[in-house]
């Protein structure tokens, strides 16, 4: 009779310390992790060698079209989406120098630098040859990956800066039994690869290092360590598992009698 009861109890330990509930789950919990506030949170994004830039040049000098005719734009299309693929030619990758390399004016110095600035730092370099013009300049990798139980996947970024919320959006339904008290992002940086780890539930990551998205962030989001008994969420099931447990226990009893 003990060793039944000794099992029953260790069971309905497992079955309830499994158990998904809110405080696993949701958001903006008042959970005290004190992250510090991010001072750079407004901050641009800065590029990194690896970027792609896209360059376009609006101008009616011909010259200039005949000179720089592989970005010449005649109409302006907007901003360009991470996923666009109509020009390659256009496109301005970022050597592991920090620099981009354009006809007739060489290399460009443009790491570090936010998009408005390389813009400002192209269009003076352009108008040494003709002041009638207007340059453009987006970032072509203006993405970010999910793995995990957070979706899967590249995903575009509609917007110039999204927050962590956004970007789980956006990537699919989070699964119930991701583990949101240790969320990883991968980051990209001057200063080689960084990887931060940060509880999703607590409300304190707002305004901290963790709130905004960058471009080629990766978000991983594991699984929770204790789900087998955790899965079955619906009454059907937990009356089954219950039947499993009562089958095991009397199992056991019939054993514990059989070799008294």
């Amino acid at each position: 009779m003990k060793t039944k009861l000794l099992l029953l109890t260790t069971l309905m330990v497992l079955f309830l310390g499994s158990c998904v509930t809110p405080k696993d789950t949701n958001l903006l919990q008042d959970i005290p992790k004190n992250y510090p506030i991010d001072v750079n949170l407004n901050n641009d994004y800065k590029v990194i060698p690896g970027d792609q830039l896209v360059l376009k040049i609006f101008t009616l000098d011909e010259s200039m079209q005949e000179l720089f005719s592989a970005y010449i734009e005649t109409k302006s299309t907007g901003i360009v989406s991470a996923n666009t693929s109509q020009r390659t030619d256009n496109v301005l990758n970022v050597y592991s120098d920090g620099t981009v390399k354009i006809p007739y004016l060489g290399n460009i110095l443009v790491e570090g630098y936010t998009i408005p600035e390389i813009k400002k730092i192209l269009e003076d370099k352009f108008t040494s040859f003709s002041p009638n013009l207007t340059v453009d300049v987006n970032l072509q990798n203006r993405y970010f990956s999910v793995l995990g139980k957070a979706g899967q996947g590249r995903v575009s970024m509609p917007l110039h800066k999204i927050n962590i919320f956004q970007a789980l959006a956006l990537s699919g339904p989070f699964d119930k039994f991701g583990d949101r008290t240790r969320v990883k992002i991968i980051r990209q940086t001057p200063n080689g690869t960084e990887v931060k780890t940060f509880d999703i539930r607590s409300k304190d990551i707002v305004d901290s290092e963790y709130y905004y998205i960058q471009p080629n962030d990766v978000i991983y989001v594991s699984e929770m360590s204790r789900t087998f008994f955790g899965r079955v969420t619906s009454f059907t099931g937990v009356l089954g598992l219950f039947g499993i447990l009562g089958t095991i226990v009397g199992a056991v009893t019939l054993i514990s009698r059989l070799t008294k």
